[in-house]
């Protein structure tokens, strides 16, 4: 995977080998290291594509500018005196131009990375002919690394060269997407460290930033915009504890889609989106599970990044556009639904009894008064205060449920676990209740507030026409009750006509970039309520996995199977207090035992799960304990269950729940449109749902090209008549089948 790495395992005498496709000048990096104590010496070998070996390195690194077209092979083996050490090593590839791991570089801001042993991060930049470019490189003071940054064009021809103290200062003779490559280059290239990249272009460009949370990173749909976002790219912070984000239930990864509202909007009078516009640089920073706290300065990282208002990010008077949708997380908006879904009769359930007596529909309204109100105004003030040239648009939230009872609020095989309409008048309230507060504080700080509404009013879960928001999903439980690709499109869509209904004649005038002005505040902003009340309890996030599932393997995460053993893991309980675990079972509760948190508050509990349960049928797990301020801490995630999780029914050694293709042996799992679909099953080339005419169109069109291309099914790197022959076989078919998509 250009940009990533790949992990293995070298037996006795073992030889792995990898391959990829390459155009003639393009360059490669490839590093290998060792990742265990066993003693193994790695070494890399590369092939070009007439079989001549062009490249041995004893010591695990290569860096060549290729002199032919088509497919190399790499070659991973032991290099120990007597070639017999066996052990675990990861391989790090990078093509340019195209790799882009950590996304774009910031015009006037400083990116900070983490290099782990014999690393290669890269990003990209898009600058217009005659711009000038500055780059430098910094290392944090206990890094060992001494950090190299290379810059290539878009041909994949290295133009520029830098390190510590030496920066990069070039006018660019092409327009064109360039490519940077930062590495350590110490003796043995095996330090490791924190370092920072300074970037500045020249010339007129417009500045976008997109902040946020889910909604703004369009979770649930695939493509995602890293490659490599199930994984942690930066040190686990909960390494030391034994534990990883994955095993809370967390996924490494912001969840950036190409289909998020932040590639669709546009300015007044532009033919395309603004990310599209080539005088634009766009920053997309918006991360899944955001909260208040991962947007303000000096607040918490996540997914191993910085909180979205650190100076790296730049949002200060260098901006002119920055949009963010926040404050759902911090009412537990979602995690309420979720509740409602495996209980009966929620509104009136005292969900964290014995340790408060508060029923949902009494604490939701003190959750949003108290805590949601004042935190979402301080985000409104840091970035109105921050970025001072910047039109500011803050985004409503669409009201998720229509009301109406539908198979898209039952849980699969769970008939009698439902959102009544009762549940769904609460939700629905509770939600109005939360766009009030951030209309009311946009306002007060002075900035544009776009409600959607009204936009999605017919159209939320089970309403009367096309549903523009995910049901519950237990094979995606993180797009459940977010926007489908429509519903992103309806943001991008009520964007677009707040800014045309102000595109002249705004009171407040305009920016030297033609958008509008901040309103003017409709009230002094006011301090964060002090009043006094109790400690709230509240909701957080379960762990729940199948022990005998790779850990790679995301879309097992919440699979139960009867009479198997799972890891639950939680945190944010007190040190040593008990919590005591359930499991919801058609509206019934049934006790799994208990755990004991750790020095740390954390929970990590292994499980025998009852062999009555139901395959095809979902519910809750639960822990239940008082949390750090004793008022009542309950983690819970939505399960399903499933008869066998040891299928793999096209022997490829991928198992059916993790494979992205189960009925067509692909290895390698190669999927090169990031749908979640095999290539070797999905000829769906426009991810429209379903193969036709269209994507045979885009196929003619690959017919006889070389790449690493969509249309390349089988993985060969050229689309010839065993592809054709394939996409007929697929032809008015869906993509898939890939287990839970």
């Amino acid at each position: 995977m250009n940009g990533g790495v790949r992990s293995d395992y070298i037996d006795l005498v073992d030889l792995d080998s990898y391959v990829f496709y390459a155009r003639a000048g393009e360059s490669v990096r490839l590093r290998v290291t060792s990742t265990d104590q066993s003693g193994l010496i790695p070494q890399l070998k590369m092939y070009d594509p007439t079989g001549s070996k062009i490249w041995s390195d004893s010591f695990g690194v290569i860096s060549a500018t290729l002199e032919a077209s088509g497919t190399y092979t790499v070659v991973v083996a032991d290099n120990t005196t007597v070639h017999k050490a066996t052990g675990a090593y990861n391989v790090y590839f990078v093509k340019v131009p195209g790799a882009n791991e950590y996304g774009n570089l910031i015009n006037g801001g400083v990116r900070t990375g983490y290099i782990d042993v014999r690393d290669l991060d890269s990003y990209t930049f898009f600058a217009n002919a005659g711009e000038s470019v500055h780059l430098d490189i910094e290392r944090s003071e206990d890094s060992g690394l001494t950090p190299r940054i290379e810059l290539f064009d878009s041909n994949g021809l290295r133009v520029g060269l830098g390190s510590l103290g030496t920066a990069i200062n070039l006018t660019l003779s092409a327009t064109g997407t360039y490519s940077v490559v930062v590495a350590d280059f110490t003796t043995g290239h095996s330090a490791t460290g924190a370092y920072s990249v300074g970037f500045a272009l020249s010339g007129e460009r417009l500045s976008y930033a997109a902040l946020g949370d889910s909604f703004s990173s369009g979770e649930g749909l695939y493509p995602y915009q890293d490659p490599n976002d199930w994984y942690l790219t930066f040190p686990d912070p909960l390494s030391d504890i034994g534990l990883s984000l994955s095993d809370l239930g967390i996924d490494g990864g912001c969840h950036r889609s190409y289909r998020a509202y932040a590639y669709q909007i546009r300015l007044p009078g532009d033919q395309g989106p603004l990310a599209n516009q080539p005088d634009t640089d766009m920053d997309f920073f918006a991360c899944t599970g955001a909260q208040t706290k991962n947007i303000t300065v000096g607040g918490e990282p996540l997914h191993g990044e910085p909180y979205q208002l650190s100076v790296g990010n730049a949002i200060d008077g260098s901006r002119d556009l920055v949009t963010i949708s926040i404050g759902g997380n911090d009412a537990q908006f979602v995690k309420m639904a979720e509740y409602c879904m495996a209980q009966r009769d929620c509104v009136h359930q005292q969900p964290f009894a014995p340790y408060a007596e508060f029923t949902l529909q009494d604490v939701a309204p003190l959750w949003i008064q108290y805590f949601v109100s004042p935190k979402i105004r301080e985000v409104h003030r840091q970035i109105h205060d921050l970025a001072t040239n910047a039109t500011i648009v803050v985004f409503g939230y669409p009201i998720l449920v229509s009301g109406n009872e539908c198979g898209a609020v039952i849980l699969p095989g769970a008939p009698v676990d439902r959102l009544s309409t009762d549940e769904q008048m609460f939700l629905r309230q509770t939600n109005a209740d939360l766009n009030s507060v951030v209309a009311a504080s946009a306002a007060a700080v002075g900035l544009h507030f776009v409600s959607v509404a009204e936009a999605f009013k017919d159209h939320e879960i089970c309403d009367v026409a096309e549903n523009w928001i995910n049901g519950i999903d237990v094979f995606n439980p993180a797009g459940s009750f977010h926007p489908t690709a429509r519903g992103q499109t309806e943001y991008a869509n009520a964007f677009n006509a707040y800014m045309n209904g102000i595109a002249t004649a705004w009171p407040n005038g305009y920016s030297d970039k033609g958008l509008p002005r901040n309103p003017t505040p409709v009230s002094a902003v006011s301090a964060q309520l002090q009043a006094e009340i109790a400690p709230l309890p509240r909701f957080g996030t379960l762990g729940v996995r199948l022990v005998a599932i790779p850990d790679d393997c995301h879309s097992a995460d919440g699979l139960l199977v009867p009479g198997q053993v799972v890891k639950i893991t939680g945190r944010d309980f007190e040190p040593g207090e008990p919590v005591q675990l359930s499991l919801m079972v058609n509206g019934e509760r049934v006790a799994l035992g208990s755990a004991t948190a750790d020095a740390e508050g954390a929970i990590v509990q292994e499980v025998l799960m009852p062999e009555g349960l139901v395959p095809g049928t979902s519910g809750s797990v639960e822990a239940l304990g008082a949390g750090q301020n004793g008022a009542g801490l309950l983690l819970l995630t939505i399960y399903r269950v499933e008869a066998d999780a040891s299928l793999d029914s096209d022997g490829d050694g991928v198992l059916d729940l993790c494979d992205n293709c189960s009925t067509a042996s692909n290895s390698d799992q190669r999927d090169t449109d990031r749908d979640g679909y095999g290539n070797i099953c999905d000829a769906d080339l426009d991810n429209n749902g379903i193969v036709n005419t269209f994507d045979l169109a885009r196929f003619k069109a690959a017919f006889g090209t070389s790449g690493d291309l969509d249309e390349d099914l089988d993985g060969n790197f050229v689309v010839n008549t065993f592809d054709l022959a394939r996409f007929k076989s697929l032809f008015g078919k869906t993509p898939g089948p890939a287990f839970g998509r």
